[in-house]
């Protein structure tokens, strides 16, 4: 946008209405309240992208097409009730928001490898020492796939190549995602009930944090690193010449 205080404005607008509609789902809980606030992020995400002017902006559906998996996916959680196959559907569902956002955090940098290594390394540890053991046979696999996908969300998402606080904002979204469904595996594996009070919080946060990072590239283009061209320098000799 080329009028800065309007993208500020707009910016602190989109603020506002994402966080009250985090705070409300906080509060009242429910997967109502938990659409709302996911139907809150698209349409603030979404306003924003009709708005700017960033000529990548036609990426950043990515982010709403991931918001919509995770609402359809938490709808099936929801109301699994203790039943493989909607609980598999709602991993799948999931699977495909992370690799919405991988696909969105790649298109604006590169893969962070050394972050990507450790973070797997935990998560396949805690897989094959904690997880096997328990999980029924037909959703081992899935658990897998969708935990390796997170991963490399989140090995994406830490090497974007944006301003430090926008990289960090939505880099805070994946993991929060993340740590989320971390404490599901508690939960529903480990039976380690107390770790339920953290599944909510920290998924309503983590939403906020993906609409915010977005919002904020999509709103500031110019806080993005661009690189020179590996071509510029020998088409300068050329024109010298």
């Amino acid at each position: 946008m080329k009028n800065k205080k309007l993208s500020t404005i707009l910016f602190v607008v989109s603020l506002i209405i994402v966080i009250t509609a985090c705070i409300a789902t906080w509060i009242r809980g429910g997967f109502v309240m938990n659409t709302i606030l996911a139907s809150t992020c698209i349409a603030v995400t979404g306003a924003i992208i009709f708005l700017s002017q960033n000529p990548s902006r036609h990426v950043a559906w990515l982010v709403i097409a991931g918001l919509a998996f995770s609402i359809a996916g938490d709808s099936f959680l929801a109301h699994a009730h203790g039943k493989m196959t909607p609980f598999i559907a709602g991993i799948g569902l999931f699977g495909g928001a992370h690799i919405a956002y991988f696909l969105y955090a790649k298109a604006n940098g590169k893969l962070n490898i050394r972050v990507g290594t450790y973070v797997t390394l935990a998560f396949v540890t805690y897989y094959c020492f904690e997880l096997t053991q328990r999980l029924p046979a037909g959703l081992s696999f899935a658990v897998l796939i969708y935990l390796l996908l997170s991963c490399l969300t989140l090995t994406a998402a830490t090497g974007m190549q944006t301003s430090l606080p926008i990289k960090i904002i939505f880099s805070i979204g994946i993991g929060l995602m993340m740590f989320s469904d971390l404490m599901i595996s508690f939960v529903e594996f480990m039976q380690l009930y107390p770790a339920r009070k953290l599944i909510m919080p920290t998924y309503y946060l983590s939403q906020t944090a993906i609409c915010i990072g977005t919002c904020l590239l999509l709103l500031f283009p110019n806080s993005k690193k661009n690189p020179v061209p590996e071509t510029s320098e020998q088409e300068e000799n050329l024109v010298t010449g």
